[in-house]
């Protein structure tokens, strides 16, 4: 499984806690998610307090968290065929 990690990581430590609040919701090993950073789309992929796709004042996990474990949680619900899979 793959995701694509809008958030810059700069030391905060993006690349490991998004894929990580996924797999808790998802309940599948940490190990079986490769992250990829997200193309330049502000429009897309802009954070979610700044609007633009930058990072900074240690904003990325506390903006981005309940969305990350929502989106866990709904596609953990949607895909139950393909949870054994991931």
């Amino acid at each position: 499984m793959t995701i694509v990690v809008a958030l810059v990581e700069m030391g905060q430590g993006t690349f490991t806690s998004v894929p990580m609040l996924i797999a808790e919701e998802l309940e599948v090993d940490l190990a079986k998610i490769r992250i990829e950073q997200a193309p330049p789309d502000e429009k897309v992929y802009g954070h979610p307090i700044y609007g633009a796709q930058v990072t900074g004042g240690s904003g990325s996990m506390p903006a981005a968290w309940k969305a990350l474990r929502q989106t866990g949680a709904t596609a953990k619900a949607m895909l139950p065929l393909l949870h054994p899979l991931i």
